[in-house]
This record gives C-alpha cells, structure tokens and sequence, in this order.
C-alpha cells in the first residue's frame, strides 16, 4: 500500500524501492511485478519495465498500471 501510496504522489523511485522489497517477500504475486513495470516505466526505464510486465505471469491485467490487491487476488 505504502508503494501505490508513493506512486500516486509522483515519488517513483521510493515507490520502485516499495515493489521491489514486496517482490522480495512474495515472488509470485503478479501484482507486485505489474507494480514494479508500472514505477519503471514512468521513469522511463521501458526495457525493466517490459521484463517486469512478463514476470507479472498468466494474470488478467494486460493494461500497464499499478493494481491494488486485497485477499483472493482482486483488483479494484
């Protein structure tokens, strides 16, 4: 929550440095990879952001912005 916090207030890098460490945590979870794409892509660093979007695995948000997730994986 902390790192969408961060991204809304336009604060990208401490918001990349949020996702990375829920990345750290939880591998597995595509939203924190759509996260981490959507943070580099809006510092233009579009080559990590396309690896992060292909990590974010099978999952049904093809669009390229941050997701919140709540238990049971929803999106709102």
């Amino acid at each position: 929550m902390k790192g969408l916090a961060l991204y809304y207030l336009t604060r990208y890098e401490e918001a990349l440095s949020c996702f990375n460490e829920s990345i750290e945590l939880d591998p597995s979870m595509g939203a924190y990879w759509q996260n981490k794409g959507a943070a580099l892509k809006k510092l233009h660093r579009y080559a990590e952001a396309k690896e992060a979007f292909e990590k974010r695995g099978n999952n049904i948000w093809k669009e390229e912005e941050p997701v919140m997730v709540f238990p049971g994986n929803m999106k709102i």
